[in-house]
């Protein structure tokens, strides 16, 4: 049986075609693949490593990390995907119609426990490892879980826990590749493919539609809110629409939210975290050209918003956040770490150097502009970010990877106490199947 082109594009997205099969036949066939992801870094401002983090460090925020004055190195989960293990399916229903499922689930290599900012979020956080809110929160099956209908001119529909659809964009557009440690774009809990917010890389309770006419693609994602239990958290729309044909590629995503949840560090009591409440409006321009067989360029613009909560959310209506207890709510955005409006530019690509050898370049900005209001924080601050990444394969599914990311900050936020500047530099290998 031929296999779905959803379930062709997920495996394509995660990095993996070498799934092993659990039952194949006429009109089933599921799946079970995976990635795994380990080497060692070193931070040059950092805390310790996180044994849940999904990229055991996160050394891109100026605040959190540049305020540290001692370098940090260790094992890493991840760096350049997080380790997972993943079932996908489909099956025919004829006449040219599939039902599918993934269920994948994320998990740090080094310590074999489940991806999970909230844990490091909650005992202690900033305070004492390296740590950032993300978009997996110890979720059994965190990365995501859906089930769906295809159809080979109707296009599909998936239920459940979805990409957002600026992570998909950037999975292939990222001149980075979307490594999660030596990226800006793939850091979980910082830009990520969120639109701005971590914990909206990933949408709960949300319908995925995607379809392609030719050399022409689109989708629309809804989310149904009820985030965390609580009924009109996390509402809102995608949208996308994108060409490819031949070495020219071009994607352009717009998403609104509102009542997004966004975890932050609680430094003062255990097992506890400070919850955001916010809104969210973004703009992704991304496009890639392939020079020739060897170059391919890549780059884009990101424009995005984050204003009030459109509900005000109070310690009673909102008692848990992914099953940690909430300390404190804040219907504003988080003035430690976003400011409104944001621009992210980001421009590079790779190189294949050999038929195994591929180096790739990032050149990134991040903007982040001067805000108003009390509870804001009103100073701007830009980042810097350069990335280099060699990764050498061994076979198809193996490889091994050498990535540096070089970050400068500069703005009215950073202050005297900071360091202007942070790096981290690593290596690894990693096995998908």
């Amino acid at each position: 049986m031929k296999k779905s082109l959803v379930a062709l594009a997920t495996l394509s997205m995660i990095g993996s075609a070498f799934a092993v099969d659990i039952i194949s036949n006429e009109t089933n066939k599921v799946e079970v693949y995976g990635i795994l992801d380990a080497g060692v870094a070193s931070v040059q401002h950092s805390l310790a490593g996180s044994s849940t983090f999904p990229s055991t460090y996160s050394p891109l925020d100026p605040v959190k990390r540049t305020a540290v004055p001692d370098s940090n190195s260790g094992l890493i989960n991840g760096g350049m995907q997080d380790s997972r293990i993943g079932f996908s399916g489909t099956r025919d229903l004829g006449e040219g119609m599939k039902a599918f499922f993934t269920a994948e689930s994320g998990f740090n290599l080094t310590t074999g426990r489940l991806n999970d900012a909230g844990r490091c979020l909650s005992t202690g956080g900033i305070s004492t490892e390296s740590c950032s809110n993300s978009s997996m929160m110890g979720q059994l099956f965190g990365r995501q879980a859906f089930v769906g209908l295809s159809d080979e001119k109707a296009g599909s529909i998936q239920i459940g826990r979805n990409y957002n659809m600026d992570y998909d964009v950037f999975t292939s557009y990222d001149p980075a590749m979307k490594s999660d440690l030596f990226s800006p774009l793939g850091i979980s809990g910082t830009i990520g493919g969120g639109g701005g917010i971590s914990e909206n890389s990933r949408i709960d309770n949300s319908i995925k539609y995607k379809n392609k006419v030719g050399d022409v693609n689109f989708g629309l994602l809804l989310g149904a809110g009820n985030q965390n239990g609580v009924k009109d958290a996390g509402t809102g729309w995608i949208a996308q629409l994108g060409y490819e044909s031949g070495d020219f590629g071009i994607q352009v995503v717009t998403q609104k939210f509102e009542n997004v949840l966004k975890g932050a560090a609680d430094t003062t009591t255990y097992d506890s975290v400070d919850v955001y409440s916010v809104n969210l409006e973004s703009t992704l321009v991304a496009l890639k050209y392939k020079a020739n067989d060897k170059i391919t360029l890549k780059g884009g613009v990101e424009n995005y918003t984050i204003s009030n909560s459109s509900t005000t959310y109070t310690l009673s209506s909102l008692q848990n956040f992914y099953g940690y207890k909430v300390s404190a709510v804040n219907n504003m955005k988080d003035g430690t770490v976003e400011t409104a409006p944001v621009t992210v530019t980001f421009l590079g690509g790779d190189w294949n150097a050999t038929p195994k050898l591929n180096v790739a370049l990032g050149l990134y900005n991040m903007s982040y502009g001067k805000s108003t209001g009390a509870a804001y924080n009103s100073a701007a601050y830009r980042i810097n970010a350069t990335s280099v990444i060699l990764d050498y394969k061994l076979d198809k599914q193996t490889d091994t990877y050498v990535g540096l990311m070089f970050t400068d900050y500069s703005g009215d936020k950073i202050t005297s106490s900071y360091w202007s500047s942070n790096s981290v530099v690593g290596m690894g290998v990693r096995y998908k199947f």
